[in-house]
């Protein structure tokens, strides 16, 4: 659905081009396929799915680097960028599957997703900074 885009009913929803905005279609799809269905859905292969758009931020990143000349490891100082940014797309994430209502009695999704296969760099840094966010949690609790 990502990678060709996706019409939510309201509008189409064309491919995004970062993590951040993978992430934050990924939570408009579960919100969107909720109200048009009963009990949980599942993404079984969240990494895999996702990596790309990783891999989307990293290149990014170097062009922004290499636009402002910068004076440092371009590609390592990219990596640095694009982990900062798969951390805030996966914090968003659990955020946003938490607390957008699209049930009816003002529940959210009920939503699974499975990851951990993916063993790229873009994939593994994506199931670290999901663990990261969700053992953090979406609250202001320590």
């Amino acid at each position: 659905m990502l990678k060709d885009g996706f019409d939510t009913g309201h509008g189409h929803m064309r491919e995004p081009k970062s993590i951040t905005s993978a992430m934050a279609l990924v939570s408009i799809i579960f919100q969107s396929n909720q109200n048009q269905q009963h009990g949980g859905q599942a993404m079984s292969n969240f990494d895999f799915d996702l990596a790309p758009y990783v891999y989307k931020s990293y290149l990014k990143n170097v062009q922004l680097l290499k636009n402002v000349q910068a004076r440092c490891n371009i590609e390592e100082k990219a990596w640095e960028l694009t982990e900062r940014e798969v951390y805030q797309a996966c914090e968003a994430f659990i955020h946003n599957s938490n607390s957008m209502h699209s049930r009816g009695g003002g529940q959210v999704p009920f939503i699974s997703i499975n990851y951990g296969l993916d063993t790229s760099k873009e994939g593994r840094m994506l199931v670290k900074n999901m663990l990261l966010a969700t053992q953090k949690g979406f609250t202001n609790h320590v």
